[in-house]
């Protein structure tokens, strides 16, 4: 099957603000190490609902880090409960998360790359700019926000 998938109990090890309405979570496996992933991979997350059980999808946020998953949330206004309901979470909680998995590959045989991103879709990009900074790569980063204070992870992009 080609979207199995594992489950994983974690606990949210630590959570920041990256920008006003943007969260990040690290969350932690509670049985097993972290798995190595392909950069821009994405987890699936067990949330509740009006007390209902259901799955949101979130971009792992950079590379792989033996401390845990970095995802980031937006809050919506108009969510469907699934950013409300990570919003709520504290340091310590404990949430079931699927096994990372890719939908796109990176060809990185190119000599330049031009990488885009918008708000919230930034996460996976981070991996991705790293990764070609350490190979040297001809790279132009375009990130768009409505303003400089919106914008998640500009401390890392600065470091970049």
């Amino acid at each position: 099957m080609r979207f199995a998938q594992k489950w994983t109990t974690c606990r949210v090890d630590a959570i920041r603000d990256v920008a006003p309405a943007i969260r990040e979570f690290v969350l932690r496996p509670e049985e097993a190490s972290v798995e190595t992933y392909a950069i821009g991979s994405h987890v699936n997350v067990g949330v509740l609902v009006d007390g209902r059980p259901e799955t949101r999808s979130y971009s792992l946020v950079g590379e792989a880090r033996p401390d845990g998953y970095r995802i980031a949330v937006r809050r919506a206004p108009d969510s469907r409960g699934g950013s409300r309901y990570m919003w709520s979470l504290r340091p310590g909680a404990r949430i079931e998360i699927s096994t990372p998995a890719s939908l796109f590959e990176i060809d990185w045989s190119r000599q330049s790359y031009c990488l885009i991103a918008g708000g919230i879709g930034i996460t996976p990009i981070l991996g991705i700019a790293a990764a070609l900074m350490r190979r040297n790569a001809e790279m132009e980063l375009h990130y768009a926000v409505s303003s400089r204070r919106d914008a998640a992870f500009l401390d890392e992009l600065s470091d970049m």
